[in-house]
């Protein structure tokens, strides 16, 4: 039934349709990412060091961050040296390294986060 209440629509169906299997595809890019939270505001940087570039400040905490794998870097307030790869939607900014000390993925290294 719902076949036949799309019929009428025609070619606008079939453009809707071909969008949805447009944009599959980007989906696959997140694919090799794992999702986590900012525990606290985490810097973006452009190595895992807290002397690189610092690309944005991710705010607030709760924020999202995908995660693509980890490396050791510069221990973080006397506790944590894992740093992940990965990115943020509002930094503008591919990816970066953020240090795990900020991020809520349980233990460094998570494990459902490869290294690098």
């Amino acid at each position: 039934m719902k076949l036949k209440a799309l019929a009428p629509l025609g070619v606008a169906a079939g453009i809707a349709m071909t969008m949805v299997a447009t944009a599959a595809p980007a989906m696959a890019y997140v694919a090799d990412y794992e999702t986590y939270t900012v525990a606290s505001s985490v810097s973006l940087r452009s190595c895992a060091h807290t002397s690189c570039t610092r690309y944005a400040l991710i705010n607030p905490q709760g924020a999202a961050v995908d995660l693509k794998c980890w490396v050791h870097g510069d221990l973080v307030n006397g506790r944590d040296n894992i740093w992940y790869r990965g990115y943020w939607m509002g930094s503008g900014y591919p990816e970066g390294y953020m240090p795990g000390e900020y991020l809520a993925t349980g233990y460094d290294p998570n494990p459902s986060v490869a290294p690098c």
